[in-house]
């Protein structure tokens, strides 16, 4: 991971949104085949008139993790230790894709993040804007140092050459009054940059969904924007809700009929459910992605999701906003999958003989 923060450069304000604002056939023609942190780069789905495109990033992360617990991982993998976690490995591959995507497309990004909402991205995007301002200044502020150095050389100059002690005197009252005011300016830019350092990290709070991209958002290397919507998760809560009341009332009935009558409506509850923490959110990012200033939208998901029908219906619902879809498997997402699946099963059985 990069340690180091940099205040944004004014070249790369203008492409800001390069890889998001290419044209779809421009994005993929530019595509590499091979990338660091990936074993496969797959366009699954293609149209010749695909107006938008979705890069999904499969991903693999553990509920069960507090973001003191992600921090503390984060800390052992910058010095190089061993981290019995199978996410961390795969999200160390997201951070090499991420910066290979960017280093190949020339300058920041924005990347949808599973599990943020446009709600729950209102503070980070305040941040985010106060930061692009401090940054703004912190080169203006370094524009004035330059500026200051060079009048302050030439003042020195004149001074050392100039015979007449009038004159003289002149220009060491200038050149005392020209280095206060490199000073200022200098104290200025060093209190900007700390500010941007302090708040950095307040960009973003590490969690399960953005681990690598929140740390590279942090260091200003790319932009966090929502995947999902604020009413589907909403719905999924009250879904989750209605499911815990059903099973509680199916629990204490002791009229058959009733309960099959319960049985019965949990079962929806639940297919409801399922659809809305899969197609539901899957369907959700396509329509937040239907953006034609950026057509292409990166996002860091979930490798159990898969837009391949998702994207395949809408193509037929939208013939002309159709989408493209490429998917990114990180390098070690195969072998942390199954890592995670023994882990699970191992946590299983160890919870069902406490049980007995």
């Amino acid at each position: 991971m990069e340690k180091e923060i940099k205040a944004d450069k004014p070249a790369e304000k203008a492409e800001r949104k390069a890889l998001n604002a290419l044209p779809v056939a421009d994005f993929l023609k530019k595509l590499p085949k091979n990338m660091k942190g990936a074993s496969k780069v797959e366009t699954l789905v293609n149209p010749a008139d695909a107006k938008y495109c979705l890069v999904h990033i499969r991903q693999i992360h553990d509920d069960g993790l507090s973001p003191k617990d992600l921090l503390k991982m984060m800390k052992k993998v910058e010095k190089g230790e061993q981290v019995d976690e199978p996410m961390i490995p795969v999200q160390t591959d997201i951070h090499l894709i991420l910066l290979h995507l960017r280093s190949v497309y020339g300058g920041k990004f924005d990347v949808h993040s599973e599990g943020l909402t446009p709600r729950s991205n209102e503070p980070r995007a305040r941040m985010t804007a106060v930061l692009e301002q401090s940054a703004e200044m912190l080169d203006k502020l370094g524009e004035l140092e330059k500026r200051d150095e060079k009048a302050l050389a030439d003042l020195l100059l004149k001074e050392a050459k100039e015979t007449d002690e009038d004159k003289k005197k002149t220009l060491s009252l200038a050149v005392t009054k020209q280095r206060e005011q490199l000073k200022r300016i200098r104290e200025m830019k060093t209190d900007m940059t700390a500010k941007i350092r302090e708040n950095r990290p307040m960009l973003t709070d590490l969690n399960i969904f953005n681990l690598a991209a929140g740390y590279l958002a942090n260091g200003g290397n790319i932009r966090l924007k929502p995947a999902e919507t604020d009413e589907i998760r909403l719905e999924i809560t009250k879904t989750l809700f209605s499911t815990l009341s059903i099973s509680d009332k199916l629990e204490k009935e002791k009229n058959e009929d009733k309960q099959k009558e319960l049985i019965k409506e949990l079962k929806t509850t639940v297919e409801r459910m399922l659809f809305l923490r899969m197609d539901g959110r899957e369907d959700a990012l396509l329509e937040i992605g239907k953006n034609p200033a950026a057509p292409v939208t990166v996002s860091v998901y979930g490798g159990a999701h898969d837009w391949k029908n998702n994207v395949e219906a809408w193509n037929k619902k939208n013939p002309k906003e159709k989408y493209s879809l490429v998917v990114i498997t990180p390098t070690s997402y195969d072998a942390s999958s199954e890592l995670a699946k023994k882990q699970a099963e191992a946590k299983k059985k160890k919870g069902a003989k406490k049980e007995k």
